[in-house]
This record gives structure tokens, sequence and C-alpha cells, in this order.
């Protein structure tokens, strides 16, 4: 009777979605396997390089995928989390605010 998958009505992903190779810079299979670690270090740069080019829907794209990936990594009570939320608050601010 009960569910125990957060949202029944998500969608799944779309093929825009899912970044191409030409996005990453990496070969599709060698960035699906890539450690999280090194996935948030590559979006991380990612986003500030949108920040500095003045791309800033993208540079919010990639900082709410560093959220999640910061909370693989560390986890839920760790700093880092709380950084990375207040990084993508600022830029939600200044960029749409």
């Amino acid at each position: 009777i009960g569910s125990t998958n957060g949202d029944m009505n998500a969608s799944p992903p779309r093929d825009s979605d899912v970044l191409s190779p030409s996005q990453t810079g990496y070969a599709k299979k060698e960035f699906i396997m890539m450690p999280p670690e090194e996935k948030l270090k590559h979006f991380d740069s990612r986003a500030q390089a949108h920040e500095d080019n003045q791309e800033f829907d993208t540079c919010i794209q990639d900082l709410v995928r560093c959220v999640a990936l910061t909370r693989l990594v560390y986890g839920e009570g760790h700093l880092k989390l709380a950084q990375a939320h207040a990084r993508l608050a600022k830029a939600y601010l200044q960029f749409k605010g």
C-alpha cells in the first residue's frame, strides 16, 4: 500500500538531461565510470568557468550537480555540503534575484 519510492511521478531522465562527451570533455563511458570525487572537481571547476564567462544558467546547473556530488562524497552532516549549498544559494541570488 505504502511506497518507499520518494516520488512516483518523477519523470525518467531525458536525453537532454544526460551530458554529452562534448559537454564534459570525456568519453561517455570514461565519464560514467569516473569516481564521484573526480566528477565533483570537474563540475566545480566548470561552474567557475561558466560564472567567469557569464553563462549563469549553466553555472547554476553545475552547482546543483556539485551539491549532489558533495552529499555523496562527504555525507549529510559535513561542512563541505553546507558550503556547497551556500555557493548555490549565492549564485541564485546574484544571477536570478
